[in-house]
């Protein structure tokens, strides 16, 4: 299990030190991937967690068809050298404004990742 949200300049420093594996890299890559999504929510006393609107308004995902009570990150598997695929479900494949925010945002962290959404 990893405890630790890595860039990927942290990971090749974990990978020298000891800290991390290469194959810990799937798991940090789908780690980073929910905790951006946990990201969209906000606390709420009865639900624990709702989606926040607002938020979703400013990054114009509020359109998009996405099941925001169960979606997630499932799996990612390494394609090339430093080159990775995360599959998210409960989200359509045509939600295009959600996958590029996320692979924006795991390319400003160092991660080169295509997200593939499905239901």
């Amino acid at each position: 299990m990893i405890s630790k949200l890595w860039t990927y300049d942290e990971f090749l420093l974990g990978l020298q030190t000891g800290q991390v594996k290469k194959q810990d890299a799937p798991e940090i890559i789908k780690s980073l991937i929910n905790w951006l999504i946990l990201s969209l929510y906000e606390l709420d006393e009865e639900t624990i967690l709702r989606v926040n609107n607002r938020k979703l308004k400013k990054l114009h995902l509020d359109e998009e068809a996405i099941n925001w009570g169960d979606v997630g990150c499932v799996e990612v598997k390494g394609k090339d050298e430093g080159i990775y695929i995360a599959y998210i479900e409960e989200a359509s494949p045509d939600a295009t404004i959600f996958r590029e925010w996320i692979e924006r945002w795991l390319e400003k962290w160092g991660w080169h990742v295509c997200v593939i959404t499905n239901w």
